[in-house]
């Protein structure tokens, strides 16, 4: 298969969603999927931020200790 018969099989494929009817209830599935989609993103970029800020606070204290007991031995 060349890059031209798959180019075309793509153009026609796009062409053929955009020139397409769409049906209302169609309309709304997709809109639901994307909204549940774009939820799922948001859910999983706060899960990921909250666990990083938990490991973070977890090692705070003990990285600050070492480096004011690192300045205080070299005085």
């Amino acid at each position: 298969m060349t890059v031209e018969r798959i180019i075309n099989k793509v153009t026609r494929c796009c062409s053929w969603l955009y020139y397409r009817r769409w049906e209302r209830s169609e309309l709304l599935a997709m809109a639901v999927l994307a909204g549940i989609a774009l939820l799922i993103l948001v859910i999983r970029a706060h899960r990921k931020a909250a666990a990083d800020a938990k490991r973070f606070r977890a090692c705070g204290p003990v990285f600050d200790m070492r480096l004011t007991e690192h300045k205080r031995s070299h005085y």
